[in-house]
């Protein structure tokens, strides 16, 4: 593999000055930039059509020097989301879990999850069905790829991630059990109390669920206030766009010429980038920070 020991070999697609943009933007902005680069990583090695195009298509805007989150612009919501709210509201027997509830928080069972679920067997399309259109989503993830900047594209962006993977392969007893086994679903009396009393009403019967189902509280990774200035002010982003373009493309880049590229002035040097930076931008791709970030500033 070469490695890059100069500035002058930088391959000509890096530009910091198109990242500017993360200096003045606000915490969502930042965040989709880092969801997209999480999603980018992890599907380049996807078994998924859809995910590995979208890593794809994500390698190409970067290198173009353009935002990620630009590359579904006008592509709209596929119908079938509008419907799958429909079919969620218009379900209506539920049973309760013999867990204890409150006046204003009440567990329900996964009754609705079974009439949610047989719903969707009949909503979302068959293997045989998704085998047929396989060449026609390939297609369309092509002209996606060639589109103009409004994009004109006559199958659904969700429709497309729809078609992906078929309903029998996804939604079956075996991948519905875990999540059925870790979850609660909670009906909120809205009208019946403060937003302070239900807070705190949750926050008392939250404990007794977890120790009657034995699912201890996670330890997921936490989320410091300065986070998102490390993230913008490391240079995390361009660090993790440089890092994977050049294993991707079969170079590798020194840490020493990375600081120098990403930190002109001089800032930050190899061993800040070696010791901290590094190590932080692989935190920041995995599942768990993303999705505690998510939380904590949307």
């Amino acid at each position: 593999m070469k490695k890059i020991k100069t500035i002058s070999d930088i391959p000509d697609w890096f530009n910091l000055d198109n990242y500017s943009y993360l200096d003045t933007a606000d915490a969502t902005e930042i965040y989709d930039a880092l969801e997209d680069r999480g999603q980018w990583v992890s599907g380049l090695n996807s078994p998924s059509v859809v995910a590995q195009k979208d890593a794809e298509l994500i390698t190409k805007m970067i290198k173009l020097g353009k935002k990620t989150t630009e590359r579904y612009k006008g592509y709209k919501q596929s119908p079938f989301i509008t419907k799958f709210d429909r079919v969620v509201t218009e379900i209506e027997t539920v049973e309760r879990l013999d867990l204890g509830g409150g006046g204003l928080v009440e567990p329900l069972s996964c009754n609705h999850l079974d009439k949610l679920y047989s719903t969707m067997i009949n909503e979302l399309p068959k293997v045989e069905e998704y085998k047929q259109r396989q060449s026609e989503i390939t297609k369309t993830l092509l002209e996606m790829e060639n589109r103009n900047s409004t994009g004109n594209s006559k199958l659904y962006l969700n429709e497309i991630a729809l078609w992906d993977c078929p309903v029998d392969a996804v939604f079956n007893e075996k991948n519905i059990k875990p999540f059925r086994e870790k979850s609660i679903h909670i009906s909120l009396d809205l009208a019946g109390g403060s937003d302070e009393q239900i807070l705190e009403e949750l926050s008392k019967l939250l404990p007794k669920w977890r120790q009657r189902l034995v699912i201890p509280e996670p330890d997921l990774p936490k989320i410091r206030t300065n986070d998102l200035n490390k993230i913008v002010g490391n240079k995390i982003i361009p660090l993790i766009d440089l890092i994977c373009i050049s294993s991707l493309e079969g170079y590798s880049i020194t840490n020493a010429v990375l600081a120098r590229i990403l930190h002109p002035t001089g800032d930050r040097g190899e061993i800040q980038l070696t010791q901290t930076d590094i190590p932080f931008s692989h935190k920041v791709l995995t599942l768990e920070y993303r999705k505690s970030l998510s939380e904590k500033i949307l």
